[in-house]
């Protein structure tokens, strides 16, 4: 004789159809990796991003892609991980062809199967640039007005919060990076021209 068992996996089938769906449609890079950090699996857009096929990253591991990080460090960063359950940090990897990319990471770390990371991972390259190009000209702008002993500033009316220019700060003998505010600015003019340029000031407003 035989006894036989039979067990309905219509719902697990259709969890593992949407995950699949989720994971390949995906915008953003994924991975999902042991709790070593071997890749299980990767989705097209990751490939795309690295230049690696989908069975290379599949014998590959993080360290075999990670660029800010070294192999000891990143087993740590790992296992901490490990400890809290996620993490959102911003790193740099390597592609295949040795290009370095800026990637924002966000992870998840389930304790099922051994253990497993849940990665996202998002090209933020094009973000990175655009603040080194900010950063690059707001101190070529620092630079200028320190020569020319000439000083900027922006409102935001809605907080009335002034944000001043490095050289603005050494003009009113102010310490840099003191929260500034209308009532401030005034309170370092001249007393006698105070009232003048609140007129003036409200005027602008207006």
């Amino acid at each position: 004789g035989a006894i036989a068992g039979i067990v309905d996996v219509t719902e697990r089938k259709r969890l593992e159809e949407r995950y699949h769906t989720m994971v390949r449609t995906a915008m953003d890079g994924f991975w999902l990796t042991d709790a070593k950090g071997k890749f299980l699996d990767v989705n097209d857009s990751y490939c795309a991003l690295t230049g690696y096929t989908r069975e290379e990253l599949l014998g590959m591991s993080v360290t075999d892609v990670e660029a800010s990080e070294r192999p000891e460090e990143t087993a740590r960063h790992i296992e901490r991980i490990k400890q809290i359950g996620y993490d959102r940090f911003e790193t740099r990897h390597r592609g295949k062809d040795g290009r370095i990319i800026d990637i924002e990471v966000s992870t998840n770390f389930t304790d099922v199967e051994g253990g497993r990371f849940f990665v996202f991972l998002r090209d933020i390259t094009e973000r990175k640039q655009a603040e080194k190009t900010l950063k690059e000209s707001q101190h070529d702008l620092s630079h200028a007005q320190a020569v020319a002993r000439i000083g900027s500033w922006r409102l935001d009316i809605r907080r009335n919060e002034l944000l001043w220019t490095d050289e603005t700060y050494r003009l009113f003998g102010i310490p840099k990076g003191t929260p500034m505010t209308y009532e401030k600015f005034l309170a370092a003019v001249h007393p006698e021209d105070r009232q003048y340029v609140d007129q003036k000031w409200q005027a602008a407003l207006r």
